[in-house]
């Protein structure tokens, strides 16, 4: 919902569901409930009466959870070697246009074509994989002049639906979420009607 110029503050980080016990012996076991899903918090900078109106309205229209918008991490909006989002256009790359060529069996670790020639993947870069699949790299690399990026690192690890030749995006990477509910704040100051939005938002699969 919010565009950079709005927020104040944010949180986007991995929700990992799991569990963890420890034994008599002292020893601590994990377990997986579910893949990890992306969660965030937001918080608007102060606006005006009208501007805090008008942001209410376009809140409504999610019907709180029931639909969805697209989530982002707001200061990871470019990538972190191109903030002008002004990277190699060779081999026909237009940010939007990379290829999920390889797949690790251990789903963590990619091989990417289609990128510009010496475009550079740094950690801490945002991926959107398919349609909806947000992931962080945690390894990068310095594409050949072909545009191929091989031993690629993700978190979280790729989903099932995700294959070979799924289209990945570099720019504005998102995944589709939903507020929380009972998270929204709308508060303003009766006197001036100025006032912030917080929010909670969910990843929904």
């Amino acid at each position: 919902p919010f565009a950079e110029r709005e927020a104040e503050r944010q949180v986007f980080e991995i929700l990992r569901r799991e569990e963890q016990s420890r034994s008599a012996g002292g020893i601590t076991y994990g377990k997986d409930f579910g893949d990890p899903l992306w969660q965030a918090s937001y918080v608007s900078r102060n606006l005006s009466a009208n501007d805090l109106d008008e942001w209410r309205a376009r809140l409504d229209v999610l019907d709180g959870g029931q639909n969805t918008f697209r989530g982002y991490m707001l200061s990871r909006w470019a990538p972190i070697a191109y903030p002008n989002n002004s990277w190699p256009t060779t081999n026909g790359f237009n940010g939007n246009n990379a290829v999920l060529s390889t797949i690790a069996a251990n789903r963590k670790e990619i091989r990417l074509t289609g990128l510009g020639g010496g475009y550079r993947l740094s950690r801490g870069d945002m991926l959107r994989i398919g349609a909806r699949n947000l992931h962080r790299v945690v390894t990068g690399g310095i594409a050949s002049g072909g545009g191929v990026l091989d031993d690629i690192e993700i978190r979280p690890h790729l989903w099932a639906e995700s294959a070979g030749d799924d289209v990945v995006s570099v720019s504005k990477a998102f995944c589709r979420m939903t507020i929380v509910r009972g998270s929204l704040q709308t508060d303003a100051d009766p006197a001036t009607g100025r006032g912030s939005i917080r929010f909670d938002a969910l990843e929904a699969r």
